[in-house]
């Protein structure tokens, strides 16, 4: 049986932050402070699916440029076209109805 504090709705909303300006305002060291946090974070992120499994890091990096490469919905149209229907689409990626 799975303990329910652990499982999120899929209607959960989420909040969109505009964090811009507030980034535009920090000192150059604090920016650069930032960065290093962000790519520590990336790198730490790949050691956890490493431990995984060894293949792991690479799909993920796959998946990354996949994504980054053709909006979500460029890629439902790609995928129709070459005969996957919208219910398979959906399906794959657990995109809720």
């Amino acid at each position: 049986m799975v303990d329910s504090q652990y499982i999120l709705p899929n209607d959960i909303g989420i909040s969109v932050l505009d964090c811009q300006n507030a980034f535009w305002l920090l000192s150059k060291e604090e920016k650069l402070y930032a960065h290093y946090i962000s790519r520590a974070s990336w790198y730490g992120g790949l050691v956890v699916l490493l431990q995984t499994s060894p293949e792991s890091p690479a799909i993920y990096v796959l998946l990354q440029k996949l994504f980054r490469a053709q909006p979500l919905s460029e890629l439902q149209e790609t995928a129709t076209s070459v005969g996957i229907t919208s219910e398979e689409y959906q399906v794959t990626l657990r995109i809720p109805a």
